[in-house]
């Protein structure tokens, strides 16, 4: 009786022992899934925090493209060495009813010359009767270019030498200008104060700055009415505005552009996220299309 007797208390310890080893497992996961959860939840909000950047910087420049919509296609047709005062409108081959709307000259080869009808007879043709514009057909297309001069097509571009040799590229996209020329320097001072830190040391726009404070130790303490600066750094900037070829793209005076933009998120602790965006947007000489 006594050999059972101690043979029962020793199963109830090792019992014992396996269920107090198992909780601790148990707790031990526990205590390991909330550290990652909240290493987790740290990273996801600062990864946030720098998209919400980058929206930021996305919102400023479009809101700059609103309000000063000349200047922005301007300085995007001088980055590619066009004059942005020309007529570079793509004219369908036909109005919209089925009638030509071209018809070959009959003085000038290769060069054709609108078709109007009542009550538009006069848009076309100057006080004497003859054609106030000439244009001459995309091969590529089903669609004429007018012309200001036939023999120089750089009369459209900026600068010499920038027309292309193939007839589907002469007269509406241009080489790239050379370095000399720093044609880009327009378009790049357009977006450079659509940023909210300093650029060599110079505050573009000190009052959108969002600065991290050394001060604050706990950012769940944090109170904007009585703290002097943030938990965090938020940096924003526009990091590159492209031409984008689109289809169809035939109007005078719009354009297709891709814009970049960057925002990064520095945390209390120092890590840092950063984000990029990007966003193909129409812009026109005059604003809204």
């Amino acid at each position: 009786m006594k050999i059972y007797a101690y043979s029962k208390k020793g199963s109830a310890l090792i019992i014992a022992l396996v269920f107090s080893f198992c909780m601790m497992i148990v707790v031990g996961a526990m205590v390991f899934r909330q550290t990652s959860t909240s290493s987790h939840n740290k990273l996801t909000l600062l990864n946030k925090q720098a998209f919400f950047a980058a929206r930021s910087a996305m919102q400023h420049f479009l809101l700059k493209a609103k309000l000063f919509p000349t200047e922005l296609y301007d300085a995007v047709e001088i980055s590619q060495g066009k004059n942005p005062l020309f007529n570079f409108t793509e004219f369908p081959s036909e109005y919209p009813d089925g009638r030509d709307a071209f018809e070959e000259s009959l003085d000038r080869a290769n060069l054709y010359v609108k078709k109007v009808y009542p009550p538009n007879i006069n848009t076309e043709l100057t006080p004497e009767g003859k054609p106030r514009y000439y244009y001459i057909k995309l091969p590529s297309k089903n669609s004429f270019l007018r012309l200001a001069s036939y023999h120089n097509p750089d009369y459209r571009f900026l600068a010499q030498d920038l027309a292309k040799s193939s007839q589907n590229q002469k007269y509406t996209e241009p080489n790239e200008p050379s370095s000399e020329y720093n044609a880009s320097k327009y378009l790049t001072y357009y977006y450079r104060d659509c940023t909210n830190y300093p650029i060599d040391n110079k505050s573009l726009q000190p009052n959108l700055e969002i600065i991290k404070s050394n001060n604050i130790k706990n950012p769940n303490n944090f109170d904007i009415a009585v703290e002097d600066g943030y938990p965090y750094t938020l940096r924003y900037s526009v990091a590159d505005v492209r031409v984008q070829a689109i289809q169809d793209m035939k109007k005078y005076g719009e354009e297709a552009i891709e814009i970049t933009v960057e925002g990064s998120a520095t945390d209390f602790q120092n890590k840092v996220n950063s984000q990029l965006i990007a966003h193909t947007q129409r812009i026109t000489r005059k604003g809204s299309i």
